[in-house]
């Protein structure tokens, strides 16, 4: 009657109905909506179902009253960054030998920064320089090197992809070798003028 008095379009009522849109037309929708806790308070509502006993979800029973009243249990860890270094590894135990019993112990976690600060020191013992099949010089593990383990900092200017295009057509004209490392779709890192012994 609204539709038609303000000139909308027309909807084919006896087609689509409401309960349709809702998905109440197909059965197992309805048998799991008239199996909702709370539904015994729809007075108008004539059940074709019932409550299925499959749908009825029982309350569990806590022993100690209720969830606020209970410990607070971790129920995942951290994943411990490994040191590579067994100088560093014998210092760390002999610092926390009465705390390796505890599940989170403070020997086995390592931030990005101390790894780095590590880095700092000891990338000269990591990595050496050699000659290299595939471009010129390349960098070599010197020792066994952990998963998860810094090796050595790429230093260089973060610039887009059309400035790395632009830069590379200069570097071939001047025959300078280039060094550059894409970080993702956008951005590239340019290690061929301000660059560590990474590149």
């Amino acid at each position: 009657m609204m539709r038609k008095e303000a000139d909308m379009l027309r909807l084919f009522p006896e087609y689509l109905k409401g309960e349709e849109l809702f998905g109440l037309t197909v059965h197992a929708v309805l048998r799991i909506a008239e199996s909702l806790p709370g539904v015994e308070s729809c007075q108008n509502y004539l059940f074709r179902y019932g409550r299925h006993p499959l749908m009825e979800l029982p309350l569990m029973i806590n022993p100690t009253g209720c969830a606020r009243s209970e410990p607070k249990i971790l129920t995942h860890y951290k994943r411990p960054h490994t040191l590579n270094s067994t100088s560093m590894s014998k210092a760390y135990q002999s610092t926390f030998t009465g705390e390796t019993n505890t599940p989170y112990s403070k020997q086995f976690v390592h931030s990005k920064s101390s790894q780095y600060r590590r880095l700092k020191t000891e990338w000269k013992n990591n990595v050496y320089l050699a000659r290299s099949r595939i471009q010129g010089l390349g960098l070599y593990a010197a020792k066994d090197i952990e998963k998860h383990t810094m090796v050595i900092e790429y230093i260089g200017t973060i610039i887009r992809n059309e400035v790395a295009n632009r830069r590379e057509k200069i570097y071939e004209e001047q025959n300078r070798g280039i060094y550059m490392f894409r970080i993702n779709n956008e951005h590239v890192i340019d290690a061929t003028l301000t660059g560590g012994p990474a590149r």
